[in-house]
C-alpha cells in the first residue's frame, strides 16, 4: 500500500498542506487509522473511491509534517526534523491518530528541548495532560532558552502571562523577564498595544537604576513603552524603605531583594539566610542593617520584635544574638524595646553601638555588657540611625526633631 501511495496508484484522497503541497493517500487506509478521518471522508462522499477526482482533505499542517504522519499510518515509522515534532503532535491529536500519539508522547517526554517546547506552546491548543505538564515544567526551568527560538514569537499572550506570573520560572533577574516580554511584543503586529502580559512583571524587583531609566521613557499613551514607564515610576516607592519591601513576592530563582539593588545582585556567596550552606541557610531574616565589626558581621534582624543583633563570624555556619531577642546582654540596656540601627565603635575600640528607637536611647555594648550613652542629657524623637566617628563621638539621626544629635566622645 505504501508503494502504491508513493506511486500515486489507486489514490482517492488528496491531502492538502498549508504550504501548498498535495499528498496522495487511500481513503480505506485513512479510515482504518482514524475515526475522525473516516467521519470526514464519509461526509465528503469518499466511500466509493474516485481515482479520477480524489477527495480533498485539508490536514492543517505543512507537507513535511503531513508526510511524516502518512508514513506512520502506512508503515508504522516516520522520520521528521526536530522542529517539526510539535506539528506532528498537533496532527496526531487533531485527527485522532492514537497509535502515533502513543509513540510520540513517551519519546518527547524524554527529549524535550527549548525548540520542541516552544513549538508545542506556539500551537495554542491542548496536547495531553502528561506531555502538557512536562512541557510547562520545562518552559519554567528553561524560559530564556525557549524565548530564543523562532516559535516563541507565536506564543499566545495568556500562556506567556501564565509563565511570567509563576514563582517557579527560572530567570537571572526581573530585568531579564521584562527584556524577554519586550522581545515578544516587538515580534508581532499589534502587540505594542497589548499590554495585558505586562501585569506579570514584578516591577519592584527591578533595580532602582533600571526603574529610574525606564520611568523616563517617552511614548504615545496606551503603548507598551508608555505602560512600562508608568509601572516603573510607581515601583520606585518600594526602594524607599525596608518596610515597603516586606510584602514583595520574590521568585524562587532569585537570591533575594535589597533596596536599590532589587533582585539584580549576582556573584559572591550567601552567608546567612536562604541559599547559604548548613545551619546558616535555615535562618529566616528580615535584615535592617549589616555592619562590619572586629572581623565579624553585625546583622540587625527586625523579623520579630523587638529585633536582635546577630554577630556572625565570616565563613561560620551559625551566628549568635548579642543584643535584643535571644541574647544574654547584661547591664543598663539588657531589655530593649525596638532596635533600629547598629554600628561599630571607632578603630581600636571593641565596642559596638545599638540604637533603641522606642526607648529613644543609644547603647554601648562591650563584652556582653551594655550601658546607656548620655542617659537623661538629651531627648530623641523617632531616632532612626546611629554612627560613631573616629574620635568616639556618637551621631544620631533624629527624624522627629529634624536634626542630627552629636555626643562628644559618647558622653
Amino acid at each position: 500500500l505504501d508503494k502504491l501511495r508513493r506511486e500515486g496508484a489507486f489514490c482517492d484522497v488528496a491531502i492538502e498542506c498549508t504550504d501548498g503541497e498535495v499528498l496522495n493517500a487511500h481513503a480505506a487506509v485513512l479510515a482504518v487509522a482514524s475515526g475522525k478521518f473516516r467521519q470526514r471522508l464519509e461526509k465528503e462522499g469518499a466511500t466509493r473511491g474516485n481515482f479520477a477526482q480524489p477527495t480533498k482533505v485539508a490536514i492543517g499542517a505543512a507537507s513535511d509534517v503531513a508526510s511524516a504522519a502518512l508514513d506512520f499510518v502506512y508503515v508504522g515509522a516516520a522520520s521528521v526534523r526536530q522542529r517539526a515534532l510539535p506539528g506532528l503532535v498537533q496532527v496526531a491529536n487533531r485527527w485522532g491518530l492514537t497509535a502515533l500519539q502513543d509513540v510520540l508522547v513517551p519519546s518527547l517526554l524524554d527529549s524535550l528541548t527549548p525548540e520542541i517546547t516552544a513549538g508545542l506552546f506556539a500551537l495554542g491548543e491542548p496536547f495531553g495532560e502528561k506531555l502538557g505538564s512536562a512541557a510547562r515544567q520545562f518552559a519554567l526551568s528553561n524560559f530564556a532558552a525557549c524565548a530564543e527560538t523562532e516559535a516563541f514569537a507565536r506564543w499566545k499572550a495568556p500562556f506567556l502571562e501564565h509563565i511570567l506570573r509563576s514563582d517557579d520560572v527560572v530567570l537571572v533577574n526581573e530585568e531579564e523577564a521584562l527584556t524577554l516580554l519586550a522581545r515578544w511584543c516587538s515580534s508581532g503586529d499589534g502587540r505594542d498595544v497589548d499590554i495585558s502580559a505586562l501585569s506579570a512583571i514584578r516591577f519592584p524587583l527591578l533595580s532602582l537604576a533600571t526603574l529610574d531609566a525606564l520611568a523616563t521613557l517617552e511614548a504615545p499613551a496606551g503603548t507598551f513603552c508608555a505602560a512600562v514607564a508608568q509601572c516603573a515610576s510607581a515601583a520606585r516607592e518600594a526602594h524607599q524603605g525596608v518596610d515597603q519591601a516586606g510584602g514583595l513576592r520574590v521568585r524562587r530563582s532569585y537570591i533575594g531583594w535589597w533596596a536599590g539593588v532589587g533582585c539584580a545582585a549576582r556573584g559572591g556567596s550567601v552567608l546567612i539566610g536562604r541559599g547559604a550552606e548548613g545551619n546558616a541557610g535555615k535562618e529566616t531574616l528580615r535584615p535592617r542593617a549589616v555592619r562590619f565589626h572586629e572581623g565579624t558581621l553585625l546583622v540587625l534582624d527586625s523579623k520579630q520584635d523587638p529585633g536582635r543583633v546577630l554577630q556572625w563570624f565570616l565563613r561560620a555556619r551559625s551566628g549568635r544574638s548579642v543584643a535584643g531577642l535571644g541574647s544574654d546582654l547584661g547591664g543598663e540596656g539588657g531589655e530593649v524595646e525596638d532596635l533600629a540601627d547598629v554600628c561599630s565603635g571607632p578603630p581600636g575600640d571593641d565596642a559596638f553601638y545599638v540604637l533603641d528607637r522606642d526607648a529613644a536611647r543609644v547603647l554601648r555594648v562591650r563584652s556582653g555588657e551594655s550601658e546607656v550613652v548620655a542617659s537623661g542629657r538629651f531627648r530623641l524623637e523617632r531616632p532612626c540611625a546611629v554612627a560613631v566617628g573616629a574620635n568616639g563621638a556618637v551621631y544620631v539621626l533624629d527624624t522627629g526633631g529634624a536634626r542630627v544629635v552629636r555626643l562628644a566622645a559618647g558622653r
